[in-house]
């Protein structure tokens, strides 16, 4: 069940960053920056979003994908393929995976893994909630994804998890 709710969440997640950029497309008329049809993306290196809880206050939100060039017990530093190097705080509350174990801590990372690290943003301070090494291969999880629905997976929107309901 595990394996599948992580394949279903991989599936939004994915969906999701594919619409919500194609709706940012200024137009529906075709144009070198904006092709028709669904977007073409290629594998995501960072992004940042803002969401706002029910109260109104807003979060700053950042994914980034790359390789460890520093790390100490409390930062870390991850440089993207394209050059971008982002600094992250590290704490007691960062969740680390690390070679297939969900138990892993801060100490099981090492500088020149592959990484995938998401968390939070305030001014110009990043804060790590989750590292996972080496990072998931969404290309490969959508495959997987399209594979079980041909057997009668059901589509996540379907399925009755917390997760799915709007």
């Amino acid at each position: 069940m595990k394996y599948l709710v992580a394949i279903a969440t991989a599936a939004v997640l994915v969906g999701g960053l594919g619409s919500a950029a194609y709706a940012a497309a200024p137009s529906d008329t075709p144009s070198p920056a904006f092709p028709a049809g669904p977007p073409r993306w290629g594998e995501a290196l960072y992004g940042e979003i803002v969401t706002r809880d029910d109260d109104g206050r807003t979060t700053v939100r950042n994914r980034q994908r790359g390789r460890i060039t520093e790390l100490s017990g409390t930062s870390m530093t991850v440089g993207s393929a394209d050059g971008t190097s982002w600094t992250w705080v590290l704490n007691g509350d960062t969740e680390v995976r690390a070679d297939g174990k969900d138990d892993a801590s801060v100490s099981d990372l090492k500088a020149g893994d592959d990484v995938m690290v998401a968390g939070t943003r305030e001014g110009g301070t990043r804060t790590a909630s989750f590292v996972t090494s080496p990072p998931p291969d969404l290309g490969e999880l959508r495959e997987r994804l399209k594979d079980l629905r041909k057997g009668g997976l059901p589509h996540p929107r379907g399925l009755d998890l917390p997760a799915f309901r709007s």
